[in-house]
């Protein structure tokens, strides 16, 4: 006689996964290196920030006109 210990559930995923069949990954790839990322005319201490307008990230400094911050949460990075 079986005894009942519990229940198993199978659930299947929704998930898609997408690749190219000649993707190769690149060891130490450059900021320059990056499509849509604008480091022209980079300073020190600047951010990638999106400029819709431009349509790209653009390097620029981080001033409280150039970003808008509700909240920022620490971690390791």
């Amino acid at each position: 006689m079986a005894k009942d210990i519990g229940k198993v559930v199978v659930r299947t995923s929704n998930r898609t996964t997408i690749s190219a069949p000649n993707f190769q990954t690149k060891a130490n790839v450059a900021i320059t290196d990056i499509q849509g990322a604008n480091v022209t005319f980079r300073r020190n201490g600047d951010a990638l920030i999106y400029d819709a307008t431009r349509g790209e990230f653009v390097s620029s400094p981080l001033t409280n006109a150039s970003i808008e911050l509700d909240e920022i949460r620490g971690g390791r990075f």
